[in-house]
């Protein structure tokens, strides 16, 4: 069974949800559930931030949901130079998964066999990897692999290397020491707050105290990062930042519906409010009741127990009502709201 499997079966086990308000869900049960998964991260500023909702329905009823030229595509494209510096050009697809398969064509990336569809896998020519810095390491590094000719484990966050193109596992490493000796192909997943994870990438925190670092950021390391946007990702384009332009002019875009646009947009704009009090003040709140069974990186918590033990840990948290990621690799998250109940039951049931 393969990771996305896994975590949707896991997922699975939740009772049916009939809302979701910020950073909790609502069952149709009467439970509610404290969400630390966030999909992955992309609901990390709350189910749908502050004026998403209004600024979907606004686009609805102005008959903007299909493939439309639209000026919200110049007004994305402010707001993302704005949080991430440095890049010559960005490219916009539907999904993550068309973005994938654009990038590795332009930076050619091998067709698995028997298909005529590209993927990134480890190639010792180009160095076409993804790159998460959330991701747990893997038991080797990347030059281990390399030099071996093995691919490394997914990583671009849950099920893109199920959902590639032609299904072909995609390559993954972690650690700020890993990063810096990352070869020129290197693809970036940049998350938000990736310093925490030991990755100083321009932008990665938005908030107007680190403007004077934004204005004078370094060229970035990768030649290509894939945002994970603090967007739901039904609603969500994907972008891809280039590095240098001879990349860019290599890879054609999709006509991204101006609904998805204002959606991305509008999320940017809030998530830029959001994290001046969504800070480390916050998350060391959770230390006192879950430092004993996550390690915590900035908002970032990752399971102490073993791979084995997961599922059963994810169990045990569902019914202490909390929602903990369902992917040991990947890390649960801290919610931007909690009282110290919720985290006296969580920790509670994973003492058990």
């Amino acid at each position: 069974m393969d990771r996305l499997d896994d975590s949707e079966r896991l997922l699975s086990l939740l009772p049916p949800i009939r809302r979701a308000r910020f950073w909790r869900l609502y069952a149709q049960d009467g439970r509610r559930l404290l969400d630390f998964w966030m999909d992955d991260g992309r609901d990390i500023q709350g189910a749908k931030g502050t004026g998403l909702g209004t600024a979907l329905k606004a686009a609805v009823d102005l008959g903007t949901a299909r493939p439309l030229p639209s000026v919200w595509k110049a007004r994305l494209a402010k707001e993302v130079a704005e949080l991430w510096p440095g890049y010559a050009a960005q490219r916009l697809y539907l999904n993550e998964e068309r973005a994938l398969a654009a990038l590795g064509r332009a930076l050619g990336a091998r067709a698995a066999p028997g298909s005529g569809a590209p993927d990134l896998v480890d190639d010792p020519e180009r160095g076409g990897l993804i790159f998460d810095p959330a991701e747990r390491p893997a038991p080797r590094s990347p030059e281990t692999a390399r030099s071996s000719g093995t691919e490394l484990a997914a990583a671009a966050g849950a099920g893109l290397a199920a959902r590639s193109p032609a299904g072909t596992v995609l390559a993954a490493a972690a650690g700020a020491g890993l990063a810096a000796k990352s070869p020129a192909g290197t693809v970036l997943l940049l998350r938000p707050y990736a310093e925490a994870l030991g990755l100083p990438e321009a932008g990665s925190r938005p908030g107007a105290e680190d403007a004077p670092a934004r204005a004078g950021a370094p060229e970035p390391r990768f030649a290509a990062a894939l945002l994970r946007l603090p967007c739901p990702k039904v609603f969500s384009p994907a972008i891809v930042l280039l590095r240098d332009g001879e990349t860019a002019a290599r890879m054609s875009e999709d006509l991204v519906p101006p609904l998805m646009l204002a959606a991305a947009s509008r999320s940017l704009w809030e998530f830029k409010r959001f994290a001046a009090s969504y800070d480390e003040q916050l998350w060391r709140r959770v230390d006192r009741r879950l430092g004993a069974y996550f390690e915590r990186k900035g908002p970032y918590l990752y399971p102490r127990h073993e791979a084995a033990a997961h599922e059963a840990r994810f169990r045990a948290a569902l019914e202490a009502g909390a929602l903990i990621s369902p992917i040991h690799a990947l890390p649960s998250i801290v919610p931007g709201d909690f009282d110290d109940g919720e985290l006296a039951r969580l920790a509670a049931a994973l003492a058990r």
